[in-house]
């Protein structure tokens, strides 16, 4: 790991010695640093502030509980999926909702997977937890991966702020 870390770094040094320009496409990018801005006049980089917008989503059927975390989204064409654990302990559920707007959800009845003998609920994996009973095949390849990664980023910030001249005030 060490030695492409060092490669990485190596392989960027040029571009951050150069001052060039990032080419970041047409995707989208957050200004959270200077890496993408040359100068601020009149103006100044700053996080918004959250706004509360109420409650998105009640944990309130039959097959979640107040063990229900673990919320993942993701935007699927025109509709935004969400996945998250419904239960923890008793159940162990795994459940889906969906949304159009993001804001407004929706359970739907998908009848996947019977829980308590029922599979009128919107459940897609039961009792997956049992599944991790050998916890410690994937916590140290991710605990390596982490390790590393973050070990890039440090190194990596540490190197821009020391030759980046925009970042001198």
């Amino acid at each position: 790991y060490p030695a492409i870390l060092v490669l990485a770094i190596l392989l960027s040094l040029p571009a951050a010695l150069a001052g060039e320009v990032v080419d970041i496409g047409s995707r989208r990018e957050l200004f959270v640093d200077h890496l993408l801005v040359d100068r601020l006049a009149g103006a100044s980089l700053r996080l918004g502030t959250p706004l509360p917008g109420g409650v998105a989503i009640r944990y309130d059927s039959p097959v979640e509980d107040s063990t229900a975390f673990y919320t993942t989204i993701f935007k699927d064409g025109d509709v935004y999926r969400m996945y998250y654990r419904g239960a923890l302990f008793e159940r162990k559920t795994t459940c889906y909702a969906e949304s159009r707007d993001g804001i407004t959800w929706t359970k739907p009845d998908l009848g996947l997977v019977s829980v308590d003998g029922s599979s009128q609920n919107h459940v897609i994996l039961n009792e997956a937890r049992q599944n991790f009973r050998y916890w410690w095949i994937t916590i140290f390849p991710g605990l390596a991966i982490f390790s590393t990664v973050t070990a890039y980023n440090l190194v990596g910030e540490g190197v821009r702020d020391a030759i980046d001249p925009r970042l001198k005030v």
